[in-house]
């Protein structure tokens, strides 16, 4: 009897270990971006969580840079570099900046952290910078005191791109380009209308046409995908390096 009631034992601490690992697998899809501070570790407190999010706001505001910082309990044997890229594509980071953003990426298991940069921020976050902001956390990562680490690199990493911020145009001077160049266009558009009736005429029967075509309901025939996608799956086609590719997890 004795025997038969080890071995339940240990088959039920076996099964809650494994279920409570699964609960806690980094699955990358699932996350998704709340702001700026992305805290599912919990490390931070409340009061230094909305203090980060507002920096960050004020400095993309200010500068049109992304910084998004990811907190996760484990990485669950995944490469924590890969799964930065992962996430900065999967998140679509640099799309509205001009890949001027980075990813901070901090592990509580591992007690690792990773800042995956966008090509338009490397010229201010170099690879030499970052190298020596890691040696200045070493301690405090050591330490594993990760609140502070992760303010220390947040306050670091801005601080660097206000003493660099020559070297980035201002997002109102972006924006102010951006505006100008499509008044401009319009102009001339304008302009090419008045002295061409019949041009006139054909433009205005053209976008007549595909306002009904876009406003008139009309069937839609699912394909094959459509269940892929809706079921969450990595079936289907994505941009970015890794593709529909998730990060290799290490055994």
């Amino acid at each position: 009897m004795r025997k038969p009631f080890i071995l339940f034992v240990f088959c039920l601490l076996f099964g809650c270990s494994f279920f409570i690992s699964v609960l806690n697998a980094a699955d990358w899809n699932s996350l998704t971006r709340l702001g700026h501070v992305n805290d599912y570790a919990m490390i931070l407190s409340e009061k230094n969580r909305l203090g980060l999010e507002t920096l960050l706001d004020e400095l993309e505001m200010k500068f049109g840079v992304n910084l998004t910082l990811l907190s996760v309990t484990t990485l669950q044997n995944y490469d924590i570099e890969e799964s930065s890229h992962y996430l900065y594509d999967l998140w679509n980071l640099g799309a509205t900046t001009g890949d001027q953003s980075a990813l901070v990426l901090l592990s509580v298991e591992e007690g690792r952290l990773h800042i995956y940069t966008g090509l338009g921020l490397r010229g201010v976050l170099s690879s030499r910078w970052q190298k020596l902001m890691v040696e200045q956390l070493a301690p405090i990562m050591e330490s594993r005191d990760y609140q502070k680490a992760l303010v220390a690199a947040v306050t670091m990493m801005t601080r660097r791109v206000y003493d660099e911020s020559a070297k980035l145009p201002s997002r109102s001077t972006r924006l102010l380009e951006q505006k100008n160049q499509a008044f401009g266009i319009w102009q001339e558009f304008l302009h090419l209308l008045r002295g061409n009736e019949i041009l006139a005429v054909v433009v205005i029967v053209v976008f007549g046409g595909v306002l009904v075509t876009t406003v008139a309901p009309h069937p839609h025939a699912p394909d094959e995908g459509d269940e892929e996608i809706k079921s969450g799956g990595f079936g289907r086609e994505r941009t970015g390096a890794f593709g529909a590719r998730k990060p290799t997890r290490y055994l």
